[in-house]
């Protein structure tokens, strides 16, 4: 059996792109003993944004909502995870989805913010006891880690892919070279005046090709 620190660990070594990292999450929620659906909705100042949908929730998926319509905004003003009963209240009554007897939902902050709601459900009124509403705390703040990183190594592939369209359509020649002054990397119009091709400039560092004479 999974302890509650076992999962923290666990949700924040999740890696990958940002929405493999949410699929991940919601995957491990909907592993909780009742659990029938479970969805990770992004939100902005008025609107939740369902990333991933599993189970009774997957007709969520895709859809945008105004957020005071969602049940998540209930959490979002306490700032912390809440369980709704249809034995203690009609908001469960209020669910996207139809059939829900007990639902957890939890904020989760990254980079200083809360931008996202956790949520899982049960058709079981009776399921979702006090521990697993502290376990999910302790997967939010595992998660937050998990899509922070997440999130750093999508800009970072971003901005490489930004340098290397602006690198390979510049029309004057671009040379890059490490610090001990090899040169390691060209565009197309630096190799031509080199009379080497930008592959063999990207393989010299490695010693696939003679050192450059530049």
């Amino acid at each position: 059996m999974t302890t509650p620190v076992e999962l923290q660990l666990e949700m924040a070594s999740l890696s990958g792109e940002v929405e493999a990292v949410m699929t991940g999450i919601v995957t491990r929620l909907m592993q909780f003993d009742g659990a029938d659906g479970a969805a990770f909705s992004t939100i902005d100042d008025e609107n939740a944004y369902f990333k991933v949908c599993q189970g009774a929730d997957a007709e969520l998926q895709g859809k945008s909502l105004p957020l005071a319509n969602t049940l998540g905004h209930e959490c979002l003003m306490r700032r912390d995870a809440i369980v709704l009963r249809a034995t203690t209240g009609t908001d469960v009554a209020k669910s996207l989805t139809p059939g829900a007897g007990a639902i957890i939902l939890a904020p989760i902050e990254w980079d200083g913010a809360i931008r996202g709601v956790l949520g899982v459900r049960s058709a079981d009124a009776n399921a979702f006891d006090d521990s697993v509403v502290e376990t999910i705390r302790l997967l939010t703040r595992g998660a937050s880690i998990a899509l922070r990183n997440a999130e750093l190594v999508d800009r970072l592939a971003q901005s490489e892919h930004q340098y290397r369209e602006l690198h390979a359509q510049a029309a004057d020649p671009i040379l890059v070279s490490d610090r001990d002054g090899n040169v390691i990397d060209a565009n197309e119009a630096a190799a031509a005046l080199l009379w080497y091709t930008v592959e063999e400039i990207r393989g010299s560092l490695a010693g696939l090709r003679r050192p450059l004479s530049v």
